[in-house]
Protein backbone atom coordinates (compact mmCIF):
# COMPACT_ATOMS: atom_id res chain seq x y z
CA UNK A 1 0.00 0.00 0.00
CA UNK A 2 1.14 3.61 -0.69
CA UNK A 3 -0.40 6.75 0.44
CA UNK A 4 -1.03 7.87 -2.95
CA UNK A 5 -3.74 5.24 -3.21
CA UNK A 6 -5.58 5.87 -0.80
CA UNK A 7 -9.77 6.93 -1.73
CA UNK A 8 -8.83 5.04 -5.32
CA UNK A 9 -11.86 3.61 -6.80
CA UNK A 10 -9.74 -0.24 -5.59
CA UNK A 11 -9.55 1.51 -2.08
CA UNK A 12 -13.43 1.89 -1.99
CA UNK A 13 -13.93 -1.40 -2.91
CA UNK A 14 -11.54 -2.91 -0.60
CA UNK A 15 -13.09 -1.10 2.49
CA UNK A 16 -16.30 -2.41 1.50
CA UNK A 17 -15.27 -5.74 1.53
CA UNK A 18 -13.48 -5.68 4.62
CA UNK A 19 -16.25 -3.79 6.24
CA UNK A 20 -18.80 -6.48 4.64
CA UNK A 21 -16.96 -9.09 6.03
CA UNK A 22 -16.98 -7.23 9.90
CA UNK A 23 -20.20 -7.05 9.87
CA UNK A 24 -21.89 -6.69 13.18
CA UNK A 25 -18.38 -6.25 14.80
CA UNK A 26 -18.64 -10.24 15.70
CA UNK A 27 -14.92 -10.27 14.44
CA UNK A 28 -11.85 -8.89 14.85
CA UNK A 29 -9.66 -7.43 12.29
CA UNK A 30 -6.11 -6.04 11.93
CA UNK A 31 -4.93 -4.45 8.99
CA UNK A 32 -1.11 -4.66 7.61
CA UNK A 33 -1.01 -2.08 5.49
CA UNK A 34 2.34 -2.98 3.94
CA UNK A 35 3.34 0.71 3.83
CA UNK A 36 5.82 1.33 1.15
CA UNK A 37 7.09 4.75 0.48
CA UNK A 38 5.61 7.02 -2.58
CA UNK A 39 6.81 6.44 -6.16
CA UNK A 40 5.68 9.58 -8.07
CA UNK A 41 3.79 7.18 -10.41
CA UNK A 42 -0.54 8.50 -11.58
CA UNK A 43 -2.31 5.02 -11.49
CA UNK A 44 -3.50 5.55 -8.01
CA UNK A 45 -5.47 8.68 -9.54
CA UNK A 46 -8.81 6.11 -9.77
CA UNK A 47 -11.21 8.94 -8.62
CA UNK A 48 -13.83 9.35 -11.10
CA UNK A 49 -16.11 7.39 -9.03
CA UNK A 50 -16.53 10.15 -6.60
CA UNK A 51 -17.82 12.51 -9.49
CA UNK A 52 -20.53 9.73 -10.10
CA UNK A 53 -22.60 9.23 -6.74
CA UNK A 54 -25.70 8.34 -8.44
CA UNK A 55 -23.83 5.29 -9.72
CA UNK A 56 -21.15 4.40 -6.80
CA UNK A 57 -22.81 5.31 -3.33
CA UNK A 58 -25.48 2.98 -3.13
CA UNK A 59 -23.02 0.25 -2.78
CA UNK A 60 -21.88 1.76 0.97
CA UNK A 61 -23.76 5.02 1.04
CA UNK A 62 -21.27 5.87 4.94
CA UNK A 63 -17.95 4.82 3.08
CA UNK A 64 -18.43 6.40 -0.10
CA UNK A 65 -19.52 9.67 1.79
CA UNK A 66 -15.86 9.45 3.82
CA UNK A 67 -14.04 8.82 1.05
CA UNK A 68 -15.60 11.51 -0.60
CA UNK A 69 -14.38 13.88 2.49
CA UNK A 70 -11.05 12.79 2.84
CA UNK A 71 -10.19 12.69 -0.80
CA UNK A 72 -12.56 16.11 -1.80
CA UNK A 73 -12.72 17.89 0.83
CA UNK A 74 -9.58 17.71 2.91
CA UNK A 75 -7.04 16.43 0.13
CA UNK A 76 -5.17 14.35 2.96
CA UNK A 77 -4.75 10.89 0.80
CA UNK A 78 -3.32 9.05 3.97
CA UNK A 79 -3.71 6.12 5.55
CA UNK A 80 -3.75 7.96 8.79
CA UNK A 81 -7.44 9.19 7.28
CA UNK A 82 -8.25 6.10 6.92
CA UNK A 83 -7.14 4.53 10.66
CA UNK A 84 -8.96 7.85 12.05
CA UNK A 85 -12.54 8.00 10.21
CA UNK A 86 -13.58 4.04 11.72
CA UNK A 87 -15.67 3.03 9.00
CA UNK A 88 -13.25 0.19 9.62
CA UNK A 89 -14.86 0.22 13.27
CA UNK A 90 -12.68 -1.10 15.85
CA UNK A 91 -9.64 -2.71 13.54
CA UNK A 92 -6.23 -2.13 14.82
CA UNK A 93 -3.80 -1.12 12.10
CA UNK A 94 0.22 -1.89 11.59
CA UNK A 95 1.18 1.10 9.97
CA UNK A 96 5.21 0.78 10.25
CA UNK A 97 6.88 1.08 6.49
CA UNK A 98 8.01 -2.09 4.83
CA UNK A 99 11.51 -1.82 3.20
CA UNK A 100 13.40 -4.10 0.87
CA UNK A 101 16.02 -5.20 3.60
CA UNK A 102 15.38 -9.09 4.75
CA UNK A 103 16.37 -8.41 7.79
CA UNK A 104 14.33 -4.97 8.72
CA UNK A 105 11.63 -7.48 6.88
CA UNK A 106 11.90 -10.07 9.49
CA UNK A 107 11.57 -7.60 12.52
CA UNK A 108 8.34 -5.98 10.93
CA UNK A 109 6.58 -8.93 11.35
CA UNK A 110 7.85 -9.71 14.04
CA UNK A 111 6.01 -6.17 15.55
CA UNK A 112 3.34 -6.89 13.80
CA UNK A 113 2.53 -10.50 15.77
CA UNK A 114 3.20 -8.82 18.80
CA UNK A 115 0.63 -5.37 17.66
CA UNK A 116 -2.49 -7.39 16.32
CA UNK A 117 -2.58 -9.85 19.01
CA UNK A 118 -5.98 -10.85 19.63
CA UNK A 119 -7.28 -9.95 16.25
CA UNK A 120 -8.90 -12.90 14.27
CA UNK A 121 -8.61 -11.86 10.57
CA UNK A 122 -5.97 -10.48 8.97
CA UNK A 123 -5.95 -8.62 6.03
CA UNK A 124 -2.53 -7.79 4.45
CA UNK A 125 -1.88 -5.01 1.76
CA UNK A 126 0.67 -5.57 -0.20
CA UNK A 127 1.43 -2.71 -3.18
CA UNK A 128 1.26 -5.79 -6.22
CA UNK A 129 0.40 -9.51 -4.09
CA UNK A 130 2.22 -12.40 -3.96
CA UNK A 131 5.40 -13.25 -4.62
CA UNK A 132 7.02 -13.20 -8.18
CA UNK A 133 10.01 -15.78 -9.34
CA UNK A 134 11.58 -12.39 -10.54
CA UNK A 135 11.78 -10.62 -7.14
CA UNK A 136 13.02 -12.72 -4.59
CA UNK A 137 13.04 -12.17 -0.47
CA UNK A 138 15.90 -8.96 0.19
CA UNK A 139 15.77 -8.13 -3.94
CA UNK A 140 14.93 -4.30 -4.93
CA UNK A 141 11.04 -4.27 -5.04
CA UNK A 142 10.43 -7.04 -2.62
CA UNK A 143 8.51 -4.83 -0.54
CA UNK A 144 5.96 -5.13 -2.98
CA UNK A 145 4.66 -8.41 -2.16
CA UNK A 146 3.64 -10.66 0.19
CA UNK A 147 5.75 -14.13 0.57
CA UNK A 148 4.13 -17.53 0.54
CA UNK A 149 6.25 -17.95 3.87
CA UNK A 150 4.90 -15.07 5.33
CA UNK A 151 1.34 -16.29 4.43
CA UNK A 152 2.03 -19.56 6.06
CA UNK A 153 3.24 -18.19 9.19
CA UNK A 154 0.20 -15.70 9.63
CA UNK A 155 -2.06 -18.69 9.08
CA UNK A 156 -0.60 -21.33 11.39
CA UNK A 157 -0.78 -18.42 14.07
CA UNK A 158 -4.15 -19.16 13.90
CA UNK A 159 -5.14 -16.18 12.12
CA UNK A 160 -7.23 -15.80 8.60
CA UNK A 161 -5.49 -13.78 6.44
CA UNK A 162 -7.34 -12.12 3.39
CA UNK A 163 -4.76 -10.42 0.67
CA UNK A 164 -4.47 -8.06 -1.84
CA UNK A 165 -3.65 -9.25 -5.22
CA UNK A 166 -3.34 -7.09 -8.38
CA UNK A 167 -3.87 -9.28 -11.56
CA UNK A 168 -1.19 -10.51 -13.45
CA UNK A 169 -0.84 -10.85 -17.45
CA UNK A 170 -2.94 -14.18 -18.13
CA UNK A 171 -6.10 -15.38 -18.06
CA UNK A 172 -8.03 -13.78 -15.33
CA UNK A 173 -10.12 -17.00 -13.93
CA UNK A 174 -7.15 -19.51 -14.48
CA UNK A 175 -5.01 -16.79 -12.17
CA UNK A 176 -7.52 -17.00 -9.66
CA UNK A 177 -7.50 -20.51 -10.05
CA UNK A 178 -3.87 -21.30 -9.23
CA UNK A 179 -3.47 -18.54 -6.51
CA UNK A 180 -6.27 -20.39 -4.63
CA UNK A 181 -4.99 -23.86 -5.14
CA UNK A 182 -1.59 -22.10 -3.76
CA UNK A 183 -2.76 -20.82 -0.98
CA UNK A 184 -4.78 -23.98 0.13
CA UNK A 185 -1.40 -25.71 -0.05
CA UNK A 186 0.70 -22.95 1.75
CA UNK A 187 -1.68 -23.27 4.27
CA UNK A 188 -4.35 -25.87 4.13
CA UNK A 189 -7.18 -24.01 4.66
CA UNK A 190 -10.09 -25.76 3.39
CA UNK A 191 -11.71 -22.69 3.12
CA UNK A 192 -10.28 -20.62 0.48
CA UNK A 193 -12.14 -17.70 -1.23
CA UNK A 194 -11.46 -15.49 -3.99
CA UNK A 195 -13.46 -11.58 -4.20
CA UNK A 196 -12.72 -10.34 -7.56
CA UNK A 197 -13.01 -6.94 -8.88
CA UNK A 198 -12.49 -5.31 -12.60
CA UNK A 199 -9.18 -4.78 -11.53
CA UNK A 200 -7.93 -6.35 -8.67
CA UNK A 201 -8.65 -9.68 -6.53
CA UNK A 202 -8.67 -10.64 -2.94
CA UNK A 203 -7.93 -13.74 -1.41
CA UNK A 204 -9.09 -15.06 2.17
CA UNK A 205 -8.00 -17.99 3.64
CA UNK A 206 -10.48 -18.99 6.94
CA UNK A 207 -9.93 -20.66 9.91
CA UNK A 208 -11.63 -23.67 10.41
CA UNK A 209 -13.40 -22.30 13.24
CA UNK A 210 -14.34 -18.58 11.56
CA UNK A 211 -15.79 -21.16 8.86
CA UNK A 212 -19.45 -20.91 10.16
CA UNK A 213 -18.94 -17.21 10.20
CA UNK A 214 -17.60 -16.46 6.70
CA UNK A 215 -20.29 -18.38 5.12
CA UNK A 216 -22.98 -16.46 6.50
CA UNK A 217 -21.35 -13.18 5.73
CA UNK A 218 -19.81 -13.83 2.02
CA UNK A 219 -23.19 -14.14 0.30
CA UNK A 220 -24.06 -10.81 1.80
CA UNK A 221 -20.92 -9.19 0.23
CA UNK A 222 -22.09 -10.53 -3.15
CA UNK A 223 -25.79 -8.81 -2.27
CA UNK A 224 -24.25 -5.40 -1.38
CA UNK A 225 -21.83 -4.96 -4.02
CA UNK A 226 -23.69 -6.61 -6.60
CA UNK A 227 -21.72 -6.71 -10.21
CA UNK A 228 -18.54 -4.86 -8.37
CA UNK A 229 -17.39 -7.76 -6.15
CA UNK A 230 -17.75 -11.49 -7.64
CA UNK A 231 -17.07 -14.31 -4.96
CA UNK A 232 -15.75 -17.58 -5.54
CA UNK A 233 -14.76 -20.66 -3.79
CA UNK A 234 -11.49 -23.02 -4.34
Amino acid sequence: MKNQYVGDVNDYRKYGLIRALIGDQDIKVGVCWMLTSPDGRTDGDFLNYLHSPDSWEHYDPNLYGTLHEIIKTKKDRNIKRIEQSNILFDTEFYSDILSDDAVSRSLYFRNLFAQLNGVDLIFCDPDNGFEVKSTPLGRKNSSKYLYWAELKEIYSLGYSVLVYQHFAHEARDSFIERLSKRIKTETASKLVYSFRTSHVVFFLAAQERHGAYFKQRIPLVSKQWDNQITVGKQ
